[in-house]
């Protein structure tokens, strides 16, 4: 494959260090910490139990396979908040994000959207 023309520019460049984000990227971010921080903290406790036990049972997941793990009465007002405590779980070393593409939902209110896939770093199942 040959080398990249100089007088085309990167559709995707890689953040580079010292550059500010874009406004898009810090809203992301501050709606995935206010929809963490609204999120109701016994929900949060059970859901990080559920992920953890996903983590150990499961090679390769998304969230529909944490969902399916939760049998918990606590409620939460906004399940969008799943997403934030995925990050907190990869930063806790349970998984990661996969590079695999993400898979589409099976669960019907999300109306078979994509779902980013996550490897577990503790896997405990068999080889």
């Amino acid at each position: 494959m040959p080398p990249p023309r100089k007088d085309q520019f990167d559709l995707f460049p890689a953040p580079r260090k010292g550059v500010r984000r874009s406004d898009a990227v810090l809203a992301k971010k501050a709606g995935m910490e206010a929809s963490e921080r609204g999120a109701n903290p016994a929900w949060v406790a059970s859901m990080m139990e559920c992920i953890h036990k996903t983590c150990r049972v499961c090679r390769v997941f998304n969230s529909d396979y944490v969902m399916k793990l939760y049998t918990g009465k606590e409620k939460t007002h906004d399940l969008r908040a799943l997403g934030p405590l995925m990050r907190r779980a990869a930063k806790l070393g349970w998984c990661e994000l996969a590079e695999l593409p993400p898979r589409n939902s099976t669960r019907r209110t999300l109306h078979a959207s994509p779902r980013e896939m996550w490897r577990s770093r503790i896997y405990e199942g068999p080889r």
